[in-house]
């Protein structure tokens, strides 16, 4: 097996999924279109169940590959699953692949879908996906179930959510649901969505593989501002300080 500048990644991966990532909002418009076009229309094939929250509790990288199988690429897919990684090697080769999904399993792949954006939307305003937010919420972390709900307020049918709501039903605890009755109100969080969407989730991939504590200044602006260019590359000075004060930010809220 080659060794991998990153664990199981090189740039070039790396650059492979943040090219599949600008896609996600694109590609999700595509796809509610195909839907709609649906002969009887989407709303007859949303036979139950048809919600997506349980898809919180998958990792990224497994959503895609799940998206993949709903789209008859089982052949390819077998493929790729040989591997020495396959989730490397399915988001390297994504771009090529030519849909074909079957109707019946139309709500399932835009059920996905959707989860992938919760996700990487989680990503860009808290630095954590809504799966890290959901095992949160399984420790007993309100703030994290409070988060997660402006996001995708269907989070609440993810059965951790659904647990928690159950056990503050039963204490009568009616400031738990006032709090989440406000979320519910509010429907998207107050604060800016952080910049460089592609770069944090560079970062989480980079934190996941145990290289991100390693990664020195000089490096991390090779890799963010001259290769992949997901982070202006201004005087070099100036943006390798700049750069690394975005890292240190985004470190100290995944903290948090």
């Amino acid at each position: 097996m080659v060794r991998k500048e990153f664990g199981r990644y090189s740039a070039a991966d790396l650059q492979a999924l943040t090219q599949q990532l600008r896609s996600v909002e694109s590609g999700l418009a595509e796809l509610r279109g195909f839907m709609t076009s649906l002969p009887g229309g989407f709303a007859e094939r949303l036979t139950p169940p048809f919600f997506w929250a349980t898809f919180y509790k998958v990792p990224f990288l497994d959503l895609v590959a799940w998206q993949l199988k709903l789209l008859s690429l089982e052949s390819k897919f077998s493929e790729l699953a040989q591997a020495s990684d396959p989730h490397v090697a399915i988001l390297s080769q994504l771009e090529e692949f030519e849909p074909k999904g079957e109707p019946e399993d139309a709500k399932y792949i835009l059920g996905i879908a959707m989860a992938l954006r919760g996700n990487l939307r989680s990503m860009c305003f808290y630095s954590k996906s809504l799966e890290e937010l959901t095992k949160e919420v399984e420790k007993g972390n309100d703030r994290a179930f409070f988060d997660a709900i402006l996001i995708d307020r269907t989070i609440l049918t993810c059965p951790p959510f659904a647990d928690r709501m159950a056990l503050a039903e039963y204490q009568g605890d009616e400031g738990f649901f006032q709090e989440a009755s406000k979320r519910l109100r509010q429907g998207a969080p107050t604060k800016k969505m952080k910049p460089y969407a592609p770069l944090r989730v560079c970062l989480y991939v980079l934190e996941q593989e145990n290289c991100l504590a390693s990664l020195t200044e000089k490096r991390a602006y090779e890799l963010f501002c001259q290769e992949l260019k997901l982070y202006p590359d201004d005087v070099e000075g100036d943006a390798s300080r700049s750069l690394k004060r975005l890292i240190q930010r985004w470190q100290s809220d995944r903290a948090t």
